[in-house]
């Protein structure tokens, strides 16, 4: 205010349209007393399925899509300078983890006990309604789908795991 008086104020942020893909990325490292980064290691509960409305501008009237948890990205080592990274992904309802250039199974709940870094969630049924897969399983609505799934497969192997299928 401009009475010179102390007030109680709040900060914010308000999203004005939801996106496709939302990234969430969580502060994992803190400035030590004397110098450098250390890693937070707190745990965060996160959930497979979010709803933004909450978050989303007064002026935008229009209710926010449904997301769904896609990625999961976790930072192994206590220091920022030095780590691993693995990444988890969800590919037609089953989850894999991506580490250097082994790909595996997983199941939800190894998922859910990560310390993540960073989340990615995608708006539930847009792959569907694109003619793909959807990473909870759903057929797409377009069924020419075997190359377009092996290409996806291989996109994502490079993508995440620098592999390659040759």
């Amino acid at each position: 205010t401009r009475c010179d008086e102390k007030c109680t104020v709040t900060k914010g942020l308000r999203l004005a349209t939801a996106p496709s893909i939302l990234v969430c990325h969580l502060k994992r490292f803190a400035y030590r007393p004397y110098g450098g980064m250390t890693r937070l290691a707190k745990k965060v509960k996160f959930p497979t399925h979010l709803d933004i409305s909450d978050y989303m501008s007064n002026l935008n009237q229009a209710r926010p899509p449904a997301y769904e948890l896609v990625a999961v990205l976790v930072h192994q080592g206590q220091y920022c300078e030095a780590g691993h990274y693995i990444a988890f992904v969800k590919s037609e309802g089953q989850w894999f983890c991506c580490n250097d250039n082994e790909v595996s199974p997983v199941s939800v709940e190894k998922v859910m006990r990560q310390q993540a870094y960073i989340l990615m969630y995608e708006v539930a049924e847009m792959r569907e309604n694109h003619g793909y897969s959807s990473p909870s399983g759903a057929a797409a609505v377009n069924h020419d789908s075997e190359k377009r799934r092996k290409d996806q497969f291989s996109f994502l192997n490079s993508l995440l795991c620098g592999m390659d299928d040759t």
